[in-house]
């Protein structure tokens, strides 16, 4: 009953905002929404799939602990395989910065 009473006002108001100023409220409300609320909400729900996929990734390089007699300590045959694939692009990450550095002064020297 309530609802049909607070529709029915509502409907009563609607209508006793000129057309062009009503137009105004609904124009502020949708760019408000496309400028604040909706990237908030995207971003939300990117940051949770990606702690969702981050935990999945994490929990597989990890969950096969064995013991390595040889190196006395725990390994992952799953994290080793993961090292092994992405070990150029680790060493790439890891030298880039100092070689973005020390290649400049090299070709400066030789005389570029």
């Amino acid at each position: 009953m309530n609802e049909r009473i607070a529709e029915r006002i509502g409907k009563d108001l609607v209508d006793l905002i000129p057309a062009d100023q009503w137009q105004e409220m609904v124009d502020r409300e949708v760019a408000k929404f496309r400028l604040e609320t909706g990237p908030k909400i995207i971003q939300e729900l990117l940051r949770e799939a990606y702690t969702v996929k981050a935990k999945e990734v994490i929990g597989a390089l990890t969950s096969d602990q064995m013991w390595d007699q040889e190196s006395g300590q725990y390994v992952s045959e799953e994290l080793e395989r993961f090292i092994g694939k992405s070990s150029g692009a680790i060493m790439g990450a890891m030298l880039a910065p100092a070689m973005s550095q020390v290649l400049p002064n090299l070709r400066n020297q030789l005389g570029y």
